[in-house]
């Protein structure tokens, strides 16, 4: 099947092929996606990296080619930049590149870019990434610095760190292994939260046994225990703890 490509920073998935549905995820730059379903302008797509479906427009995905599908790099700041005739472009955390020359230069789909932050070769830290992504603001279906949803920040600094989660809460939380008490996780541990019906509504990033950040109206660090997220300005719980899953590599 023809594989499809994200050319703009990023591009918004939505649930109905219409501007006025709600927005679900978003596919970032160079990420690529498989066409299932056309309608006038609208393409409903299934993305490569986490099997997530839903609609784009069409005119910001390019066909890949097949002499651009090398290995890839995964950009690791919260935003990079990118240049093309002399027009800089920000692509977010997350986004896929080819893997650039020496000269820091890449081409993908004949159109060469000039990566101004040069990647590391070292693999990034993970809670030192999630604390760069402080007070970016809430954004329902954002996977983004300029807005993110707490399943799409979890997502991206994994996928950073080399590894791939389903893009929602409640599909995270069946990934990895169990940890039954907060004093037996580790920093990167992912902690889930439910609401009265048991339902998965929350997830977030542990950076120890008492504290976690994670996205709630913007990026936070809250106090956690046993029985949940409690926000020092509210002076009350705000999520309940379902459990905590680590999941490695």
């Amino acid at each position: 099947m023809d594989q499809f490509v994200c050319t703009l920073s990023y591009i918004p998935v939505r649930k109905e092929p219409d501007h006025r549905s709600e927005m679900t995820s978003q596919v970032l730059f160079g990420e690529r996606v498989l066409p299932l379903e056309e309608r006038g302008e609208w393409i409903k797509i299934k993305t490569v990296f986490d099997s997530y479906q839903g609609w784009v427009e069409n005119f910001p995905l390019q066909a890949v080619l097949k002499e651009d599908m090398p290995l890839t790099r995964i950009i690791e700041y919260p935003f990079a930049r990118i240049q093309n005739k002399g027009t800089t472009i920000y692509i977010p955390a997350g986004s896929e590149i080819p893997n650039p020359e020496k000269s820091n230069h890449f081409v993908l789909n004949r159109i060469q870019y000039h990566l101004l932050d040069p990647l590391s070769d070292k693999k990034p830290n993970i809670t030192v990434l999630a604390k760069k992504f402080l007070h970016a603001p809430y954004l329902w279906g954002g996977r983004t610095v300029f807005g993110l949803d707490c399943s799409g920040f979890t997502q991206i600094l994994y996928k950073v760190t080399g590894i791939s989660l389903p893009r929602d809460a409640a599909e995270q939380v069946l990934q990895g292994t169990g940890i039954e008490l907060l004093r037996e996780a580790k920093n990167g541990d992912l902690a889930f939260f439910n609401n009265p019906e048991g339902r998965i509504t929350h997830v977030g990033l542990l950076l120890n046994e008492k504290e976690i950040i994670h996205a709630s109206k913007m990026v936070r660090i809250d106090r956690i225990d046993q029985k949940g997220i409690y926000n020092e300005e509210l002076g009350r719980y705000t999520h309940t703890l379902h459990s905590i899953r680590r999941v490695q590599a």
